[in-house]
C-alpha cells in the first residue's frame, strides 16, 4: 500500500508548476528614449491624466500651462508625477502610498508647478515639440 493510495485525484487537481499571479508595477516612462509612436501613445496617456489632475485640484492655467505639451520639461515632470501616482496607487503598495504620493505632489507644486511654470511661461522660453517633427532624426 503506498503513503499516496487515495490522494490521487488530489494531486491531479492541483498544478504544482503555477506560480502565484502577481501584478507587476508600472515602469516609468523614459521620455528621452521613446520612438515618435510611443511619445503618441504616451502623450495621449498623458493628457488625460493631467486633465483629471487639473480638475481635481482645480488648477488655474498658470500652474499648469494649456501649452504644456510644448515644454520637454513640463511633459517629463508631469509625466513623473503621472508615473508616480500609478505605481503608489498600485494594489501591491501598502496603505502609506496615498500618502507618499501626497508628499510628491505637494513638492511639485511648491518647487515647480507654482513657480518655475509660470516664470518659464513669461519668459517665452524654448519649446520643444514631439520628437521627430521638423527633424529627420527618427
Amino acid at each position: 500500500m503506498s503513503d499516496n493510495e487515495g490522494f490521487e485525484d488530489l494531486e491531479m487537481e492541483i498544478d504544482q508548476t503555477e506560480e502565484p499571479a502577481v501584478a507587476e508595477l508600472p515602469a516609468p516612462v523614459d521620455w528621452l528614449g521613446l520612438s515618435i509612436h510611443e511619445w503618441g501613445e504616451e502623450i495621449g496617456r498623458l493628457r488625460l491624466w493631467v486633465g483629471q489632475i487639473v480638475t481635481e485640484w482645480a488648477l488655474p492655467s498658470s500652474v499648469v500651462l494649456p501649452c504644456w505639451e510644448q515644454h520637454g520639461a513640463m511633459v517629463q515632470l508631469l509625466g513623473s508625477l503621472r508615473d508616480a501616482y500609478d505605481t503608489l496607487y498600485h494594489e501591491m503598495q501598502p496603505g502609506t502610498g496615498a500618502v507618499d504620493w501626497q508628499r510628491y505632489w505637494s513638492w511639485a507644486r511648491g518647487a515647480v508647478l507654482d513657480d518655475w511654470f509660470p516664470a518659464v511661461h513669461a519668459l517665452g522660453a524654448p519649446r520643444r515639440s514631439a520628437p521627430g517633427v521638423g527633424t529627420l532624426d527618427r
